[in-house]
């Protein structure tokens, strides 16, 4: 049989070799799925009785949209982080497991969500746009038995690495922010072992008062959630996005984009900040979140909200940062901020006889 990349499963069953431990686990991430289609309400309650229009209902499959593009096949790298020499993918590629591995750990952070636009209006419709969700963190260690192998020798695992899509526009009628790229590490495999999920996109500005910011992606760290919008200048109504960190280890996904801000008859837009990361900053009105350093294997800060018509919500920091809310006025308005795109890394031990 070919040890080059397939075309097509092997026809191994990797469900079998994995037994139920990993698959229980990995099953378990899925119930977290839901909320990544709930467009930033807590619950399905909340979706039905909440802010729920024809423009929401419009919105809702383009923020849970995941698999915008599919990026294109590129040679891994090797990067040094904290936890040891890495094989990194910012693309799609195949992983190459080394015939003396003993086993590898996975760290992923879904793509950010792209924020929402902001509608402009001369009467009191004027709200800003829903900050993206961050992308959600998933690390855990696979040993080299739970592998699939041909004749003896390992068989490449695909990633498939999708690529985060662009932030809404403003406008009259404003458009929402796609969500963010998922990575599907396995998926040439009858069952992929496991998917890192990006952020939901942010609302656009026509989709209420106050436009809801895009839920984070799940994990097992979830990425924080994206702010909600403005409205009239009110200042209860927009909203920072939300941190991504765990509070046990040094690990975390990416923050929430700010909501967006909107002036109103008397008073001037106020913007929501980004949500940090773990070890990055989220942007302030308008900025761009801030990236970690490339030797820590975490997700970037958020976005943050705009909070004038001649700036677009700031963009995610990289990885899985959620693009912030772009703002809305009496007369113009702006765009949401992209998120930043997904990133795995794989660190291999390996037997050194």
């Amino acid at each position: 049989m070919e040890k080059l990349p397939p075309g097509k499963p092997s026809g191994q069953d990797i469900a079998d070799q994995i037994g139920g431990g990993l698959l229980t686990w990995v099953m378990g991430l899925v119930g977290g799925a839901i909320a990544g289609i709930l467009g930033g309400f807590a619950s399905v309650i909340d979706a039905i009785f909440g802010t729920v229009n024809n423009t929401y209902v419009a919105e809702l499959p383009i923020i849970s949209n995941h698999t915008y593009q599919l990026s294109e096949i590129r040679e891994t790298v090797e990067s040094q982080i904290l936890q040891g020499l890495a094989v990194t993918f910012t693309a799609s590629g195949w992983w190459y497991p080394p015939a003396t591995l003993v086993y590898a750990d996975l760290i992923g952070i879904g793509g950010g969500g792209s924020g929402g636009g902001g509608q402009w209006s001369l009467t009191v419709n004027r709200n800003g746009g829903g900050g993206g969700g961050g992308g959600g963190e998933i690390h855990f260690r696979i040993y080299a038995a739970f592998l699939p192998k041909t004749n003896g020798v390992f068989d490449p695992i695909r990633v498939d690495l999708y690529l985060t899509g662009p932030p809404g526009s403003g406008g009259g009628s404003p458009t929402a922010g796609l969500g963010g790229g998922n990575i599907v590490f396995g998926a040439n495999l009858p069952q992929p072992i496991v998917t890192f999920q990006g952020g939901s996109g942010g609302m656009s500005g026509a989709a209420g008062a106050p436009a809801p910011g895009g839920a984070g992606g799940f994990g097992m760290i979830p990425g924080g959630k994206g702010g909600d919008g403005g409205n009239n200048g009110s200042l209860e109504g927009v909203w920072p996005g939300g941190v991504s960190a765990s509070a046990f280890t040094f690990s975390g996904g990416g923050g929430g984009g700010g909501g967006g801000g909107a002036d109103g008859n008397v008073s001037t837009a106020v913007a929501g900040p980004g949500g940090n990361g773990v070890a990055a900053a989220g942007g302030t009105s308008g900025g761009g979140g801030q990236a970690p350093s490339p030797v820590i294997a975490v997700g970037g800060g958020g976005g943050g909200g705009a909070m004038g018509w001649g700036v677009a919500g700031g963009i995610g920091g990289f990885p899985g940062g959620g693009g912030g809310g772009g703002y809305g006025g009496t007369s113009n308005s702006s765009g949401g901020g992209k998120g930043a795109e997904p990133k795995l890394w794989i660190v291999e031990t390996k037997n050194s006889a």
